[in-house]
């Protein structure tokens, strides 16, 4: 195990030097360890709480960081899970003001995120890093807010679209990037449905039968369909009537 070099940073004391950094197959053996520890067989998206959340994340305070946050952290830590974000896969609220290593933080997972991909069923990239099963698609995001987390307590601000932020996730987990393709609600619905945005269908509303098309595709569809006296209109000066209904209403022309 190598320890990552210090800093001439400014602001950065000697807490950086705790921060270990491991070889590439010292990763995967800790992963899984983390993985058999936690899920204990099968993990579905379902299962996930923010009780559980919390566990995963001591667990990587354990084997990944040397018990860091048992041992210098004094402040509070809550977990979430969001099915409202449907962009991003993590975030953390930070606290203003004082000593980092007191404050009260948050991380928040996006629980509609994993949900997805379990229900597309196909392997996802994130930090660079290929994910196959929900679980590990959990660990690769929940590694990033740790890495956040981390540099704010050292140096009271953090950016992923920092090379400080990037050292320290390359050193602790070997990410190779910063972002994810995790299957928002649109891919979903348009693996259910054989939909997809731009494409003409029709529909009933209150009675009367009306034809456009798919302008965003969600958990339901926003369908524009011509209308003179519509209130959108686009570049060209045409003018559209909204909709917005279950994808499921549509009918594909």
């Amino acid at each position: 195990m190598q320890r990552l070099p210090k800093t001439e940073e400014r602001g950065a004391g000697k807490m950086e030097r705790k921060l270990p950094s491991y070889k590439p197959r010292e990763i995967k053996k800790k992963r899984r360890a983390i993985e058999n520890r936690f899920a204990r067989g099968n993990f579905s998206a379902e299962e996930l709480t923010p009780r559980s959340l919390q566990e995963l994340f001591y667990l990587y305070d354990e084997i990944f960081l040397e018990q860091f946050f048992l041992r210098d952290f004094r402040g509070r830590i809550d977990f979430s899970l969001s099915r409202r974000m449907t962009r991003t896969a993590g975030k953390v609220l930070f606290p203003r003001g004082g000593n980092p290593l007191c404050g009260h933080y948050e991380i928040r997972l996006s629980l509609s995120l994993l949900k997805n991909m379990e229900a597309m069923g196909k392997p996802v990239i994130i930090n660079g890093l290929e994910a196959q099963k929900c679980l590990a698609a959990c660990q690769l995001v929940l590694e990033h807010e740790i890495c956040h987390v981390l540099e704010f307590c050292i140096w009271k601000e953090t950016s992923c679209r920092r090379e400080r932020f990037r050292k320290i996730s390359r050193g602790l987990f070997g990410h190779r990037g910063q972002k994810h393709n995790l299957p928002p609600p649109g891919a979903v619905t348009g693996q259910r449905t054989g939909l997809k945005p731009g494409d003409t269908v029709g529909f009933s509303f209150r009675g009367v039968e009306y034809i456009g098309f798919i302008y965003r595709l969600g958990r339901g569809a926003t369908v524009m369909v011509s209308d003179p006296q519509g209130d959108y209109r686009d570049r060209k000066g045409r003018r559209y009537r909204k909709f917005y209904l279950p994808a499921e209403r549509l009918e594909k022309k």
